[in-house]
């Protein structure tokens, strides 16, 4: 490692930032412990407190995650610089369960530190360590209470608590104010989504579309109960509000193959010129299972209608089992008067390996 060298010289540096940058750096380059473990166990005694928590930060990353870095991390919990709190936060959250002696310090960050940002930091880092007390399940439970901080309350529930979480969930999605039941499920983060598919797939039939659009664009990376979850999109095809409709269609292309018994609807969709484009694009992630919908597809490349044509190249390119088809019916657009459908039917035919694919 080249670096290393000037990175241990500038451990010593006379500029705090100097130093603290470079204990950073070697933590992410993570050289073998011995090289550069006493300089950093020196720089964690700094009179600095971002510089003492990046050492630290960075012996954890060298090495296993011991009590004493524990504690001594525990304490830059209560440093004067929210920056040196911060990196102590993340550090611990990283350690996940060799950090659970210090869940009581990162619980009084979560309830009363002054930045915002970190309260919601240590909460996120109290789901990573798992296993709370009860204290802290409550505490947790508490941060619900409060608008600015809930969503991260409820993800870490989610992950450290996830049965006191979907309670949680459920009664929000109980209160009679629309904005309350969307905001519990609108900013939950991917793990807690997995840990409450269930009661976001009952807010997929909510009464008010703002709370069926948060249900639909959660479950848009979901990997638990998957023939559901492409069920409650596919329903969703059908809502009276086209924003819950075209986020279900996006959603739909996020999965993937695993929405592969959606196929129908998406073709079907094809027909209808406001959900026509979002269709295609999620037909095209499905490739060749989605051969039925090429003669549409190339009905489009020779539309008057230069959208059309753009989308019908690009999803062919991506359907179409029969390379040599598909570039013979694309080709011809290398040189159409639309610039987009030029890019398009380039990018199309770079993707099948076809020759003429530059305009």
């Amino acid at each position: 490692m080249p670096a290393l060298p000037e990175l241990s010289r500038l451990l010593r540096d006379p500029d705090a930032r100097v130093r603290e940058s470079a204990a950073d750096a070697i933590g992410e380059l993570r050289p073998p412990r011995p090289a550069v473990a006493a300089e950093l166990r020196r720089l964690s005694r700094d009179p600095v407190d971002v510089v003492r928590a990046a050492a630290l930060a960075s012996l954890l990353k060298l090495g296993r995650a011991t009590p004493e870095l524990v504690r001594a991390l525990s304490v830059e919990l209560g440093a004067k610089t929210a920056r040196a709190r911060m990196t102590a936060v993340h550090a611990l959250g990283g350690t996940r369960a060799a950090a659970r002696p210090a869940l009581a310090q990162l619980a009084r960050v979560a309830k009363s530190d002054a930045d915002l940002e970190l309260r919601r930091a240590a909460l996120g880092a109290i789901g990573a360590i798992g296993k709370p007390s009860p204290e802290v399940v409550k505490l947790l439970s508490e941060a619900l209470k409060e608008r600015d901080v809930k969503q991260a309350a409820l993800a870490a529930l989610a992950e450290c608590a996830p049965r006191v979480a979907a309670a949680e969930l459920e009664k929000a999605l109980a209160d009679t104010d629309a904005e309350v039941r969307a905001e519990a499920i609108g900013g939950l983060a991917s793990d807690a989504v997995e840990r409450l598919v269930p009661q976001i797939l009952r807010a997929c039939k909510d009464p008010a579309p703002a709370v069926r659009l948060a249900a639909i664009q959660a479950l848009r990376g979901a990997k638990r109960d998957r023939m559901r979850v492409v069920s409650a999109l596919r329903a969703a095809l059908r809502d009276e509000d086209s924003e819950v409709r075209d986020a279900s269609l996006i959603s739909l292309q996020v999965l993937g193959p695993a929405a592969a018994a959606a196929l129908p609807d998406l073709i079907a969709l094809l027909g209808q010129r406001d959900s026509a484009g979002l269709a295609a694009a999620a037909l095209a992630r499905q490739g060749a299972r989605a051969s039925a919908a090429l003669p549409t597809l190339y009905g489009w490349t020779r539309s008057p209608d230069p959208k059309l044509r753009a989308r019908g190249a690009v999803a062919v390119s991506s359907i179409e089992p029969r390379r040599e088809k598909a570039c013979a019916a694309l080709k011809p657009l290398v040189a159409d008067s639309d610039h987009q459908v030029r890019a398009s039917a380039s990018w199309a035919l770079k993707r099948l390996g076809c020759a003429a694919a530059r305009p």
